[in-house]
């Protein structure tokens, strides 16, 4: 898939605000794993907060201070460490070390190595803007918006243009992934784990992230479970997804009537149009524990997608949902692309019709959880 379809992406990287808390895939080296605190706390105002000192930028970078009054955040100079991160991955890049450069965005070997052929000259920040997006303050609502402009002198990337282009990095504080996106300026869209989207976007998004190897229109066979474990990965999973699937009042009643085997066997057909009645689902540990099918908290886990089409048929009340989705936390590199057709059922809730897998790179997917 090519970055121009990035122009209605949701980089996904969810919605939810509790998703870039802490912890991430863990492979042998995790792009993630940092030391920053991910409490953030406000104290007296102080007018003489220096960022070209904290940042260690050049005094021509211009300064844009969006937080009111200036106020000094508590903890708030972590983020140098995320700019240092930042000016880490292009200097590997212009040394030619994109492995070395990997390492700080993915935890998939050798997913960054489309990038050999790719020359960067020069990496110079003009421009950093601070942010406070909603009233309450916490780490998740601030970001560092950072603006380079990037040269390249060699490249058979539609990513990394020949010349000099401007680009942008919005930096987070957060343990989670240090930054929500780093792209050319006119590729820039809005993250999935931050922006708002449609309820049958947000279901597609959790069918990505939670059934991500689900295909065709035929679910039956995916659901089958052979172990005790795999019983609770699928129930967890498909509990999960139902909860973003539009059920009515789904989420408002627990008692042992809406929370059954029964309800649960009802809901999966609904949305999945999948018998699932000989599978004995008592067996799950949560209705060992409770008596009761129970969905686990939403949130928990997260992928790095973006929304490369949304599309509705009015007509045959039908969405098509196609997700770019990454192999790293910064949306360099295309693990896969998979397209969801979903329709709409009398009670409003939403019926999985197909889930196409359009493209594939090879690379396993960078996700996060907590």
């Amino acid at each position: 898939m090519t970055f121009k379809k990035l122009q209605a992406m949701l980089c996904v990287a969810t919605a939810v605000t509790t998703l870039c808390l802490a912890g991430c895939k863990q492979n042998e080296e995790s792009p993630n794993d940092t030391s920053v605190s991910d409490s953030v706390s406000e104290t007296l105002p102080n007018p003489n907060l220096d960022f070209h000192e904290i940042f260690e930028l050049d005094e021509s970078v211009e300064i844009v201070d969006n937080i009111n009054d200036k106020v000094f955040i508590e903890g708030f100079k972590e983020y140098k460490y995320h700019m240092e991160k930042l000016k880490e991955l292009f200097a590997e890049a212009i040394n030619g070390n994109w492995e070395n450069a990997r390492k700080l965005a993915s935890s998939e070997a050798g997913a960054f190595d489309c990038f050999e052929n790719v020359k960067i000259s020069d990496f110079k920040i003009t421009k950093v803007e601070l942010n406070k997006n909603y009233e309450k303050l916490v780490s998740y609502d601030i970001t560092v918006d950072v603006y380079f402009d990037l040269t390249v002198t060699e490249s058979d990337s539609e990513l990394f243009e020949v010349g000099t282009h401007p680009w942008m990095a919005r930096l987070l504080l957060s343990e989670s992934n240090w930054a929500e996106y780093i792209l050319p300026v006119d590729e820039i869209g809005t993250t999935c784990m931050f922006s708002e989207k449609s309820s049958v976007e947000m279901f597609c998004y959790r069918l990505a992230t939670y059934l991500g190897d689900l295909k065709g229109n035929d679910f039956r066979d995916y659901f089958k479970s052979s172990s005790e474990q795999e019983l609770d990965e699928f129930v967890n999973a498909a509990c999960i997804v139902l909860s973003y699937a539009n059920i009515p009042d789904y989420d408002k009643e627990y008692t042992e009537e809406t929370k059954s085997p029964e309800a649960f066997y009802n809901n999966m057909e609904k949305v999945f149009g999948t018998d699932l009645r000989d599978i004995d689902v008592t067996n799950y540990r949560e209705y060992i524990n409770s008596k009761m099918i129970i969905p686990i908290p939403r949130g928990g886990k997260w992928i790095y997608a973006s929304i490369v089409e949304s599309e509705v048929n009015e007509a045959e009340d039908t969405y098509t949902v196609t997700l770019d989705i990454y192999s790293d936390t910064i949306c360099w590199t295309v693990a896969k692309t998979v397209k969801y057709t979903v329709s709409v059922n009398s009670d409003g809730s939403f019926r999985l019709l197909s889930a196409e897998e359009l493209y594939s790179s090879g690379f396993d997917a960078e996700w996060g959880s907590i």
